[in-house]
């Protein structure tokens, strides 16, 4: 009766059957005691000398192992159940991580990136021929044209040609759609590796799902960048040569009726007139030689020898993905996985040893 109650008694199998057989014993002898006194209920009325036969197995097992601790004995029977308990665990929340790190990583979608260098070149022509008068610094430059290549209008062509965000374009606002596409284009000025010196070059970079329309929309954008830039800076020069020839020809006919007005007098010019006749015909000259720099400006971008971006880096089918591999999200949960069970070990010990130092009465006596 009482190693049917005593079963849950962590004790080495000598120890266990040396405490069943003293406790027992004990028991015995008080049964007799009652049975020599007429009770006639003496089984029962002996195990309840017992309140909690659970406490009474911690209490023998804690009086165990403090006094094979006094004597220098470790407690190798406890701890090798524990152990093995806390193995599993951690062992069943390491693959729990592991497997819940390997599904995230096939409902993740993969991206891949791709990336063209563009460098932008100077005029082909000495300055000493040439004033180059609408040359910028390169990022301002890019700036303008990105607002151009990424417009709403060229992005939605690109998307319609490729057949990008099918399933966002189902259920998303085409403006929504446009929107995340552009987040997913870098277009930004760089400078040569460990230079101070301004930026001579441009990253495209365009990152996607797909890595053989990645390389093709990369590409692409890289041949916009270069043909819009063609077509500002002949724009641009266009400008000028227009802006300077309307003014040449308005000041010339200025000139032209002052000259006239002054003839017609045929008296001594005044001081003011004199002052005027010199700066009309200053302002003329200037305008002419401006007129006649903006022309060949104009000429020198039509024939593409004047400021270049020229591709030095194409665009190349990228061969991994980007962010984390497959390997290491599995690697990322298992990790997790181990460090929740060594937190739940950790607490099970401290419950353990909360409850096992808790006072608990042992008998009672009847």
């Amino acid at each position: 009766l009482v190693s049917e109650r005593l079963k849950g008694l962590e004790l080495p199998q000598n120890d266990r059957d040396e405490v069943i057989e003293e406790l027992a014993e004990h028991l015995q002898e008080h049964a007799a005691e009652l049975e020599a006194a007429g009770v006639t209920d003496v089984t029962d009325r002996a195990l309840a000398e017992v309140s909690d036969w659970r406490r009474l197995a911690a209490g023998i097992r804690r009086a165990k192992e403090e006094r094979m601790h006094a004597t220098g004995v470790g407690g190798s029977y406890r701890t090798s159940g524990r152990w093995r308990v806390w193995a599993t665990i951690i062992t069943i929340t390491v693959l729990c991580g592991a497997t819940v790190g390997l599904v995230t990583s096939w409902l993740t979608p993969l991206r891949y990136r791709s990336t063209a260098l563009i460098q932008v070149e100077p005029p082909q022509v000495s300055s000493d021929y040439v004033r180059f008068s609408h040359l910028r610094p390169i990022e301002a430059h890019v700036r303008d044209i990105t607002v151009t290549v990424l417009s709403r209008t060229r992005l939605e062509r690109v998307i319609s040609d490729f057949n990008l965000y099918a399933a966002e374009r189902a259920s998303q606002p085409m403006e929504q759609v446009v929107q995340s596409f552009r987040d997913s284009i870098s277009i930004e000025p760089e400078a040569a590796t460990g230079s101070l010196s301004p930026a001579n070059a441009i990253r495209v970079t365009y990152t996607g799902a797909d890595p053989m329309t990645v390389l093709k929309v990369t590409e692409r954008f890289a041949a916009s960048l270069k043909d819009q830039s063609q077509v500002a800076a002949e724009r641009y020069a266009e400008g000028n040569m227009a802006f300077l020839q309307s003014q040449s020809e308005d000041v010339g006919m200025r000139l032209q009726a002052h000259l006239g007005r002054v003839a017609a007098n045929r008296t001594a010019l005044d001081r003011r007139a004199q002052m005027q006749t010199q700066v009309l015909e200053s302002t003329y000259a200037k305008l002419l030689a401006d007129l006649e720099s903006a022309q060949m400006q104009v000429a020198l971008e039509r024939r593409q020898i004047g400021e270049q971006f020229n591709l030095v880096d194409q665009a190349r089918l990228p061969q991994r993905p980007i962010g984390p591999t497959r390997a290491q999200y599995v690697g990322f949960g298992a990790l997790a996985g181990l460090s929740c069970g060594v937190l739940v070990a950790i607490l099970l010990m401290l419950i353990k040893l909360w409850t096992s130092n808790r006072p608990q009465p042992m008998t009672q006596t009847a």
